[in-house]
């Protein structure tokens, strides 16, 4: 008996913990942060956090793949970018599932000079989008030129989010070269309402 009462109590004391988290999840659900959003708990974190990611391209190495862009690792020049070697590439992520979606506050990039390499590798210039289902229309949400920073920071306050897409145009200062993103961070909470009806894209 006492054994069986231990054993629920840990039980009760893990579910506590995790009802209460707020911050992104390190295991478990990729992408979801560490709370129960269907049992009325707030949850914010980056929702994109080792999520389905594709991207156009030909990578410049093998372990250079779209999936680095997402994986949260953001300073080795070898194994944590999303590196293209040439020509204008998208990334289009794939958010949780989630009945209705995501509510996004802010979205991060982080380019070249982030992990040390020259700040001439941030890329220069690139749109994101959003999307409520990967069918629908992409939402256009910024187009940035002539950027030098080593990250960005895009506030964007867009509810019933499935996907978020980069389209880059200039991929370093001097127009050509090779794509270079260490990261894109989604910052948000599941939506709470039906997202509305949306235009076939």
């Amino acid at each position: 008996m006492r054994t069986r009462l231990t054993s629920l109590c840990a039980l009760a004391a893990s579910l506590a913990a995790v009802l209460a988290g707020s911050s992104p999840a390190q295991a478990g659900i990729p992408g979801l942060p560490l709370c129960a959003p269907l049992v009325g708990q707030t949850c914010s974190g980056n929702v994109a956090l080792n999520t389905l990611v594709v991207g156009s391209g030909v990578p410049c190495t093998l372990g250079s793949g779209p999936q680095n862009a997402v994986d949260g690792a953001a300073s080795n020049i070898y194994n944590d970018k999303w590196c293209v070697r040439s020509g204008q590439p998208r990334l289009t992520i794939q958010l949780p599932v989630h009945l209705y979606g995501f509510t996004v506050s802010n979205i991060v990039i982080k380019h070249a000079g982030v992990a040390g390499e020259s700040s001439a590798f941030n890329t220069r210039s690139y749109r994101l989008s959003t999307k409520i289902e990967p069918y629908c229309a992409a939402d256009p949400l910024v187009t940035v030129t002539n950027n030098t920073a080593s990250q960005t920071f895009h506030n964007v306050g867009r509810s019933n989010v499935s996907q978020v897409v980069l389209d880059v145009s200039a991929p370093t200062a001097g127009g050509g070269g090779a794509t270079r993103i260490y990261e894109v961070e989604v910052w948000g909470q599941p939506s709470g309402q039906l997202a509305p009806f949306c235009v076939f894209g």
